[in-house]
């Protein structure tokens, strides 16, 4: 049996079924004119092997990776400028995607995963667009654009694929002829979380304040963000390409987020040309923050300046300057939009906070009471944590639309079944709380991602492990930047007994956020203290206890430094923790964690190391 790695391109005409139920032969005539004029030619040229028609479906077999990603933006150029004057219900327009992969040879066809995955991800691909496959993008250079669509599970294919929408290429750019343009396409877009797809839908160039995906209204406190344009110096050939693929990245990167309204891209081009002056923007137009960003020479390198301003003020927030090397790769371009978008939020967030402190309790809304609550959740304190919890609810009590508070909610239940000086320590009726918040959350905004945590950590500590795998995924699906998602998934990952990516999770969320809360160094400690290293947990946890005096961050530096022979300072710890607790004993005192475990290997270290620190004498 012959095997190969070749790049296979599947092509779909869209509604071509509908358009021969009204008039069949006029519309076999339009299939077989653009085959004979378009198709044909340009797979002589591209050296592209048609193997399989399918009557509207095409697949074509590729040596070369970029000649099949030119092939097909190719296609769309010209088919797009032969149907632009048709209606858009009777424009012939296609769907392409290519993946490259393993194929076996079977005669002249070919079959297997690399011609299944890339038929499904044709099924994805945006109408008059082309889609390609994580395996394609390795093996593109630096003069094709693509832009991140997410990543997807496919029927029948037991691993799931990460896909790129396709810009341009250099001498090729694709032109769009459906109803919809690309812009409005980008403008609105949904992200599902159950089934982690990326669909795209028209919306209206207007902005109005209402989440596109559901049609609520949001409290009216709530910031909105513009990200204008990102500008390029004049004459550079790839910069403008670059520059929009960002824009749309970082806009939509933003939506993703419950605390923020983001203006669209239309509404975006549009303000770019009313007026530079953050007051008039906020006085004429409601923006309450600006992201701008200028980009210079994007032949080699990514160079770009960002920042983010105050339209109150009209003083910057938060600025950084970006200087990477994209000549090999678009992995780079990928992560300066997680950390921008990230920057962006956790920046917004604070300032809100700041305002909010400034308000009196009775002028605050659901928004500024969400965010009070916040501010005091992160005490660790019984008197705290209840206030904390009382503002939540008093905030979904004053806004029953708004998701957030409801989350936020829950996680007090978390914090109450961790420590001892909670009425809820250990009980199960904490974890059957949460997961019932989360899902009222989730019935109101089923994209939220912290949600999605909540349901991973109480699923985790209920034992049930792989709903909780799956909530966590979903969380990461519906915002892979928010870093207060992150620190939780890691936790969830740690608990799994995947302590090195738990590790990689944290310190992501550490790196876009590092004055974020102190319980992600907990999680930190932990997951390097089942992996042994117990001197970097020891560090991890110190760095913990400077923040806040966490309890279980307390547990994780006695369990640590016992076993690592510095027995004194263990035994001290452990007595401030035991002190006139009934449950004192190591095992008695994190029985509850015991579900959690996957691995009951880690948890007897942690039982261990607690028990020699409760045993040594200071």
């Amino acid at each position: 049996m012959e095997r190969r790695v070749a790049a296979i391109l599947c092509a779909d005409a869209v509604g071509f079924s509908r358009l021969v139920s009204q008039e069949e032969e006029g519309a076999l005539t339009r299939l077989g004119e653009q085959r004979r004029t378009i198709i044909d030619p340009l797979l002589a040229t591209y050296r592209g092997r048609l193997f399989k028609t399918m009557g509207d479906g095409l697949l074509v077999e590729f040596l070369s990776a970029v000649d099949a990603v030119r092939f097909a933006l190719s296609v769309q150029e010209q088919v797009a400028a032969t149907e632009a004057d048709g209606a858009p219900d009777q424009r012939m327009l296609w769907r392409m995607a290519i993946h490259l992969g393993d194929v076996v040879v079977d005669g002249s066809d070919l079959l297997g995963d690399g011609v299944n995955i890339a038929s499904r991800l044709q099924a994805l691909a945006p109408v008059g667009g082309v889609l390609v496959s994580r395996t394609m993008r390795d093996h593109l250079k630096g003069d094709v654009v693509l832009k991140p669509g997410g990543t997807h599970r496919l029927k029948n294919i037991p691993e799931s694929v990460e896909v790129f929408e396709v810009i341009g290429s250099k001498g090729v750019v694709p032109v769009l002829a459906s109803a919809q343009s690309t812009e409005q396409r980008r403008t609105a877009r949904l992200i599902v979380a159950s089934t982690g797809s990326v669909l795209i839908l028209s919306v209206a160039a207007a902005f109005v304040w209402y989440w596109p995906e559901w049609g609520r209204k949001l409290p009216s406190a709530i910031p909105s963000v513009l990200v204008l344009p990102i500008s390029t110096a004049q004459g550079e050939e790839r910069g403008p390409l670059l520059a929009d693929g960002l824009t749309d990245e970082v806009i939509g990167g933003l939506s993703r987020f419950s605390n923020m309204r983001v203006f669209g891209r239309n509404t975006s081009n549009s303000l770019s040309k009313a007026s530079s002056d953050p007051r008039e923007l906020r006085e004429k137009h409601g923006v309450s923050y600006i992201v701008r960003g200028a980009m210079h020479d994007a032949t080699e390198r990514l160079r770009l300046n960002v920042e983010l301003i105050d339209a109150q003020t009209g003083t910057t927030r938060w600025a950084n300057r970006y200087d990477d090397d994209i000549s090999k790769t678009f992995q780079t371009v990928d992560e300066v939009v997680r950390s921008v978008v990230s920057n962006v939020a956790v920046r917004m967030s604070r300032a809100e906070l700041d305002r909010a402190r400034q308000k009196p309790p009775a002028d605050l809304g659901a928004y500024q009471l969400t965010l009070r609550g916040r501010q005091l959740w992160r005490q660790p304190n019984r008197e705290a944590l209840l206030e904390a919890r009382s503002l939540f609810l008093r905030a979904a009590e004053a806004d029953p639309t708004y998701a957030p508070p409801l989350v936020y909610a829950a996680f007090t239940h978390l914090t109450a079944f961790n420590n001892t000086w909670s009425d809820e320590f250990a009980k199960p009726t904490a974890l059957e709380r949460i997961l019932e918040l989360s899902l009222k959350a989730l019935d109101l905004d089923p994209s939220y991602a912290a949600a999605y945590a909540a349901q991973a950590i109480a699923y985790t500590y209920q034992g049930r492990h792989e709903q909780a795998d799956a909530a966590a995924e979903q969380a990461l699906r519906a915002n892979p930047n928010d870093p207060d998602v992150l620190g939780r998934i890691g936790q969830v990952q740690s608990f799994s007994g995947r302590h090195e990516q738990a590790l990689v999770t944290l310190k992501r969320a550490i790196d876009l956020d590092p004055y974020g809360p102190a319980q992600w160094f907990n999680f930190l400690s932990r997951a390097y203290f089942f992996l042994g290293d117990d001197n970097a947990a020891i560090s991890a946890a110190r760095t913990c206890l400077e923040r806040s005096k966490i309890q279980p961050c307390q547990e994780t530096l006695a369990a640590a430094l016992a076993l690592s022979g510095h027995h004194d300072e263990a035994a001290t710890i452990w007595k401030e923790i035991s002190a006139g607790r009934a449950s004192a004993a190591p095992e008695r005192r994190v029985s509850r964690l015991r579900p959690a475990f996957r691995n009951q290997a880690d948890l007897n270290r942690l039982v261990d190391g607690l028990s020699r620190a409760a045993q040594a004498d200071p």
